[in-house]
């Protein structure tokens, strides 16, 4: 039996993408936005570190950080590039509702081109047509 329901990463990552979405749109302007992403940050490793001790069954912190590669810090930089983004697209006068639309789906059109060359994924008829659907959405909201 699995720990989580296939359905409950999905629907946790658009209800933190939301959060996310409405929180950098209210970041204060007149913070430098590398401070206030600091802040951040040191509350999010501190929720993060709460989170293991609540839902690890070792407890055994060290030892997990021992585990760390190259891919965890890859992340931490394209985290705090997701953040400044946004929080300069919100700054530069994107509206919410556009702003992550425009960004998600270029960021599904740039993950198929990974997707098949990197990780040899497959793309079929269905697939295709979603692309170009996708690509005609883009003109249309960005005209």
């Amino acid at each position: 039996m699995r720990r989580y329901s296939y359905y409950f990463p999905i629907a946790f990552i658009v209800l933190s993408n939301v959060l996310y979405d409405i929180s950098a749109k209210s970041f204060p302007e007149d913070i430098n936005a590398i401070a206030g992403m600091s802040i951040y940050y040191l509350l999010a490793a501190v929720v993060s570190v709460a989170l293991f001790f609540a839902t690890s069954e070792n407890k055994n912190l060290l030892k997990e950080l021992k585990k760390v590669n190259r891919a965890t810090y890859s992340l931490a930089l394209g985290c705090t590039g997701l953040d400044l983004g946004y929080v300069l697209a919100f700054r530069a006068g994107w509206e919410v509702s556009f702003a992550s639309l425009v960004c998600n789906i270029l960021i599904a059109m740039s993950l198929i081109f990974v997707g098949v060359v990197f990780y040899r994924e497959t793309i079929n008829r269905k697939h295709v047509a979603g692309i170009l659907l996708c690509f005609a959405g883009f003109a249309l909201i960005t005209v």
